[in-house]
């Protein structure tokens, strides 16, 4: 039990390591790469509370697909606008402080209220083969919607900003 209490608040100190980062970091490509970090210990954190199947859609889905794309779309801006981001950094980092003070004590207050237990599920219903059998043969049609709706925001930003890019050189 004292183990599974220390492996809990060594997450949650990466959490909190990760999400400073997100907010402190001033390149815009530093912080989605914590926020992918984020994503991936979401899916450790869906491990340690033995949902292993939550943990591989959470880490394949959105870390893997989402964050993904976000990161290719950021990738299609001019490299001008990438560079560090200048500003009153100071006022931001005193604003923020509030609202990350009250989420660290009402966290510290969870994890002192108790340490949930292993969770044994009563009775499986879909094994992994049947449950992947059935969203490939049945749901494929979904699946393709789905990728072509993720996709749709990056080639409509990639023919926005080719259009900038021409009337801004005539």
């Amino acid at each position: 039990m004292i183990e599974r209490g220390i492996a809990l608040l060594i997450l949650t100190g990466l959490f909190f390591i990760f999400t400073f980062f997100t907010f402190f970091f001033r390149h815009l490509v530093y912080q989605f790469l914590c926020i992918l970090v984020l994503m991936v210990l979401h899916g450790v954190l869906y491990l340690y509370l033995n949902a292993e199947f939550l943990a591989a859609i959470q880490v394949i889905v959105y870390a893997g697909a989402i964050l993904v794309m976000f990161l290719f779309t950021l990738f299609l801006f001019p490299e001008e606008e990438l560079k560090d981001l200048k500003g009153d950094f100071k006022r931001i980092k005193y604003t923020s402080f509030l609202p990350i003070a009250i989420f660290i004590c009402l966290l510290f207050l969870v994890l002192v209220k108790g340490i949930p237990e292993s969770y044994s599920p009563l009775k499986i219903y879909f094994d992994l083969k049947e449950m992947s059998v059935l969203l490939f043969n049945e749901y494929w049609m979904a699946i393709f919607l789905l990728a072509f709706i993720l996709s749709f925001p990056m080639v409509a930003l990639y023919v926005f900003f080719k259009k900038e890019e021409e009337s801004g050189d005539s």
